[in-house]
């Protein structure tokens, strides 16, 4: 699942994204990691991202995530109930928090011309 947006700040476009991210182990593509040792555990998150143009020829990428767990609320691990179209229930509030906390951090952001 995915929102994707933008907003006007300080006379600029800023466009964001957020995601909600698993961390899987067993996921094929992190077994060249494991095989050597590296372990972690399946996680799942919700991660915003905020990028904007500056001074012409750079710009600039900040990330935000938080663990879904940490919102104190049992929430699923399937994808289908975090599908946006039929989201509802505990995962509907984790992410209207996430998205409000998130946007939140995007309104508190000083942009200053170069």
């Amino acid at each position: 699942m995915y929102l994707r947006h933008h907003l006007k700040k300080e006379m600029m476009e800023v466009d964001y994204l957020i995601q909600w991210i698993v961390w899987n182990p067993a996921a094929p593509s992190l077994e060249p990691i494991v095989k050597k040792g590296m372990r972690f555990p399946s996680q799942y998150a919700l991660q915003g991202q905020i990028l904007f143009p500056y001074g012409g020829e750079h710009a600039v990428l900040v990330r935000y995530s938080r663990e879904v767990t940490s919102f104190g609320m049992k929430v699923s691990g399937k994808g289908d109930d975090w599908n946006r179209e039929f989201i509802s229930g505990n995962e509907k509030k984790v992410f209207e928090a996430f998205q409000k906390d998130f946007i939140g951090t995007v309104d508190s952001l000083t942009i200053k011309k170069p």
